[in-house]
């Protein structure tokens, strides 16, 4: 079993959002069309959520992130009952298989300043 836990200020997310080129480099496509419809200050909540999700994810495998491991190789959705989990693409995937992780489980709070994200591994 492997943890990962991040906290992440939500003001550094917002100026993230400043530069489009480099919000394709944290999220995928469908991390940024599921927040298109918040305000503005939801939408760089959830996003700063999902940024915490990918630290924490980056480092419940104990490797930060690489040139193998991108935080755009790990999205972060909700289902139906907003339950959040994690898709992993590329090289981030073939790399937790190689390590037979078989579940990934998150959970993710935020508040106006604070997004944090728990990763537990399986």
């Amino acid at each position: 079993m492997y943890l990962g836990i991040d906290i992440v200020e939500v003001l550094q997310v917002k100026k993230l959002c400043e530069y489009e080129k480099q919000l394709h480099k944290v999220y995928t496509k469908a991390e940024l069309k599921s927040v298109n419809a918040f305000t503005e200050s939801k939408r760089v909540q959830y996003l700063a959520e999902k940024f915490a999700a990918k630290e924490a994810f980056s480092k419940a495998i104990g490797t930060g992130f690489t040139k193998d491991i991108q935080p755009n190789h790990i999205e972060v959705l909700y289902n139906s009952n907003w339950m959040p989990y994690i898709s992993l693409y590329r090289s981030t995937k073939d790399f937790v298989i190689s390590i037979n992780i078989e579940q990934i489980y998150v959970s993710l709070s935020h508040c106006t300043t604070y997004a944090l994200a728990s990763i537990i591994l399986t």
